[in-house]
């Protein structure tokens, strides 16, 4: 991911030169400059971005499951909400997520970034989250969030997607 964000990023200076020449010579400069650690900026936001993704997705998916109502002396009574009702929870539920774990992955690319540059002045994740305040303000670590939430109609239609089989197969337990 990170030779595929720097190559994305790579625009032409005013001479019509670009910084890389190719993926072998982006993960060159990064070794050069960085060492092997370099290859492995923002890593750990990856990792932590994605624990609070996926924590966030499953708490909210376990809290909006229908709940059986049985009353005392009648059969449990377990009402499936409609494909639509179930495609808008689900969204929900991935836009809330991907909107909350959205500045690990802000900070993150801005680390990618800085990797293979010599004068690089971002010294840690912090110091990296620091600056975007500073400069862009708050709002920036949620940039991207119309473009997160149209990619996770697919998402959501794969989940409502399994849940209507399960329930064809299994019946509704």
């Amino acid at each position: 991911d990170l030779v595929r964000i720097r190559l994305a990023a790579d625009v032409c200076d005013e001479f019509g030169k670009q910084q890389f020449s190719g993926i072998k010579d982006c993960i060159q400069q990064i070794l050069r400059v960085n060492g092997v650690s370099g290859l492995y900026k923002g890593l750990l936001l990856t990792i932590m971005g994605i624990l609070v993704y996926r924590s966030i997705h499953f708490v909210l998916t376990e809290a909006t499951k229908p709940k059986p109502s049985k009353r005392e002396g009648q059969q449990e009574n377990e009402q499936q909400p409609s494909v639509l009702k179930q495609f808008a929870i689900a969204q929900g539920i991935a836009i809330v997520a991907g909107i909350l774990s959205m500045p690990f992955d802000i900070i993150r690319k801005a680390l990618i970034m800085q990797a293979g540059n010599p004068t690089s002045n971002v010294s840690s994740a912090l110091d990296a989250l620091r600056q975007i305040i500073r400069e862009d303000g708050v709002l920036s670590l949620f940039d991207g969030a119309l473009t997160a939430a149209m990619k996770s109609v697919c998402g959501s239609i794969l989940i409502i997607s399994f849940q209507i089989v399960k329930t064809a197969i299994l019946g509704s337990s």
